[in-house]
């Protein structure tokens, strides 16, 4: 992982994306997972077997309890009750005594103590428990205990670890393969909104190129010379124009056939040149870029000051429900297509927590085939959505129609649904869910573009530097650097003064050590391929 401050930034973002991922899908019958049935053109979990074809479903057995800590202090399930968690226990005939974290310090103290329950599930101490001194790794609990058990070479691969082992499976990945297979599992990504009653006053002129749109802002700025052109949302500030532009936003991206870290791909340059445009001709401003809060950007658009809001696919749905609500007389429409032919949504992500089975569970065998149970088809259906026919209907097309709001938080607490599906579900199960045409047609029409455009590496998204190296040290410095430097790109003067001050940036990045991490980078994504092919 990063440095420490790095590390809880990532978590922050972690926790904030998913909250905004389940208010993404928690309007009307909507949901933020999904994993269907075979039969209903759904997919098999990545890896998985459902319990009816070697899966761990218990039946009516004798109970046995295993201890979990959850690791997010925001988590707001804090005991095992309600239906669900009834239906997982009924299924496996495992009990889970659940004990979530009171802050960010307290599992790498209980970690350091050696005392530590039968399981744990976390995100910013991946690295931490990936040891073999702290938890038991999975292939040899599922030779001895779960041979039925199949997890895909690639998955493996990226979850592996210099000591050969992988020790947990982060929920929310699916192989590219597999993702290829069901277009209907959408992805996520910068999105822009537009007042609907100003585009028609001007015309409603066509936007296809990232130059129109810019037209369009300069328009609006002539005749509402009151009105903000354009409202930049805090932490998705580049989110909407890299993804125009095929920029990855952090991390690491192959630049001329070689991993590099984000900010060394020579073409960022073109998002700097685009971002000082915006500035320049007056379509943003800069106090923009000092605000910590989305709801300042938010609210210049819910008072009708700002004519584009710039947030995620979401942007107009979310902004006319609450105009709904407020009584206002104007709405947003969201602007879907890709505006340039170099558009992409790179995620290299791997995943995101895992579940870790510890030296000190004391039934390991029980331990692993709960996680089995959580991972396959039946296990991810429950823990996501519910119990078919009561809590979601599958669709036609292969996703499911939640029949409560997943963001009504009395019901989620009350029946124990979305977040323990969390504990293992795969990227497609969380897609799937997202395709709402009739409940949320915008949204899913921008997703759909997103996801024609979608590219992934995954191996990329397993360089990530072990907390305290050389490599954490750069990479934390890098991130630092750029936050500020990258201000003085977009307030420059003109094209030229913004170059200027990228290639000043871009010094700075090679002094800091860009090409140490650079070739870092590059062993460790060879020993990455190497170990995916070793293992196929």
């Amino acid at each position: 992982m990063k440095g420490s401050s790095s590390r809880k930034w990532v978590t922050l973002v972690a926790a904030f994306c998913l909250a905004i991922s389940l208010a993404a899908c928690g309007s009307g019958n909507n949901g933020n997972h999904a994993q269907g049935s075979n039969a209903s053109g759904s997919p098999s979990a990545s890896g998985s077997q459902p319990a009816s074809d070697g899966g761990a479903s218990g039946g009516a057995q004798a109970q046995k309890t295993l201890t979990m800590f959850v690791d997010f202090p925001w988590w707001p399930l804090t005991d095992w009750s309600g239906k669900i968690p009834e239906e997982i226990t009924k299924k496996t005939g495992i009990n889970i005594k659940v004990q979530v974290a009171t802050d960010a310090n307290q599992l790498p103290l209980m970690i350091a103590s050696g005392n530590l329950p039968d399981l744990v599930f976390t995100y910013d101490n991946i690295s931490k428990m990936s040891d073999s001194k702290v938890s038991l790794p999975w292939q040899p609990l599922i030779d001895k205990y779960a041979p039925d058990f199949k997890i895909d070479d690639m998955t493996k691969a990226v979850n592996t670890v210099s000591d050969g082992n992988y020790y947990t499976v982060r929920d929310g990945f699916s192989t590219p393969e597999e993702l290829a297979k069901y277009p209907k599992a959408l992805f996520r990504g910068g999105g822009m909104a537009l007042r609907t009653d100003i585009m028609q006053a001007i015309g409603n002129p066509e936007i296809k190129t990232l130059d129109d749109f810019v037209n369009v802002l300069e328009t609006v700025k002539k005749k509402y010379p009151d009105m903000t052109p354009l409202a930049l949302t805090p932490g998705q500030i580049d989110s909407y124009f890299r993804l125009q532009l095929g920029l990855p936003r952090f991390g690491f991206n192959m630049a001329n056939g070689k991993p590099t870290y984000y900010i060394g791909d020579p073409r960022q340059l073109e998002y700097y040149k685009l971002m000082n445009t915006l500035y320049a001709k007056g379509l943003i401003t800069a106090d923009q870029f000092t605000w910590k809060d989305p709801n300042q950007s938010k609210q210049l658009a819910l008072t009708g000051k700002a004519f584009a809001w710039e947030y995620t696919e979401t942007a107009a749905e979310t902004l006319n429900s609450e105009l709904k609500k407020n009584g206002k007389d104007f709405t947003f429409t969201q602007l879907t297509p890709m505006l340039s032919d170099k558009a992409a949504l790179i995620n290299n992500n791997p995943g995101w927590a895992g579940l870790f089975i510890t030296k000190d569970a004391k039934d390991p065998e029980a331990a692993i085939k709960f996680i089995q149970f959580m991972r396959s088809d039946e296990g991810m259906r429950l823990g996501d959505w519910g119990l078919e026919g009561e809590d979601y209907t599958m669709a036609d097309g292969g996703y499911p129609v939640l029949k409560y709001n997943t963001n009504d938080m009395d019901v989620v607490k009350r029946d124990g649904e979305v977040y323990w599906g969390l504990l293992a579900d795969t990227y497609i199960t969380q897609g799937l869910a997202r395709y709402q045409p009739d409940n949320q047609p915008q949204s899913t029409a921008a997703m759909e573009a997103m996801t024609k455009v979608y590219k992934s590496d995954p191996l990329l998204g397993t360089l990530v530097p072990e907390a305290g190296t050389n490599e954490a040290i750069i990479q934390s410095n890098l991130d630092n650097m750029i936050k500020t430097e990258e201000v003085r790109i977009f307030l420059s003067k003109s094209e030229d003064e913004a170059v200027k001050a990228y290639n000043a940036m871009m010094d700075q990045a090679n002094k800091i050590g860009l090409d140490k991490l650079n070739a870092w980078a590059a062993t460790q994504y060879d020993k990455a391929k190497s170990r995916l092919n070793s293992n196929q």
